[in-house]
């Protein structure tokens, strides 16, 4: 099956270090019964010494973890096989979008990641939107990719994707 796939050009991140800031997430959740939120994200990197990418990554293995949305548009990328063709450059363009946007004030997106979207050929990594006019795969996302998928899907000019 790995002869379909193209080669892999990432390295992927240490999957020890990510069960450690999923068990670190998981106790979070467990001592206030919120849903995984960008602050609670953002809450745990820091006291985890981590990088924001690394604790969504994290996120993304848990089956059951509990997103809370709070934009008509979400992003959600494969962050489990699909770090191996880029997915966390991927990720961390969208949250330097997202970071960017919300302190201007302009309007933004949710990012959610998953193991997996089950979609990984032809041309991984994947990424899946979801916004007022349904949903849009976005295959072989890179972060400039995804920018233009944020501006079509975000601001409005579905047409240009």
């Amino acid at each position: 099956m790995d002869d379909l796939f193209p080669p892999r050009t990432h390295e992927q991140m240490d999957l020890d270090r990510v069960w450690d800031l999923g068990d670190a997430l998981a106790d979070r959740l467990d001592e206030g019964g919120e849903a995984v939120t960008p602050s609670l994200l953002s809450e745990v990197a820091r006291a985890q010494g981590a990088g924001l990418e690394e604790i969504y990554v994290a996120a993304g293995l848990d089956p059951d973890a509990q997103w809370k949305r709070a934009h008509e548009v979400a992003f959600v990328v494969c962050t489990g096989s699909c770090q191996a063709w880029g997915a966390v450059d991927a990720l961390r363009a969208l949250l330097e979008e997202r970071r960017v946007r919300e302190a201007a004030g302009r309007p933004s997106f949710d990012i959610l990641t998953t193991a997996c979207l089950d979609v990984c050929l032809p041309q991984p990594p994947y990424v899946v939107s979801h916004g007022p006019l349904g949903k849009a795969v976005h295959p072989g996302a890179t972060g400039d990719l995804l920018l233009e998928a944020v501006i079509a899907r975000v601001d409005g000019d579905e047409g240009s994707e």
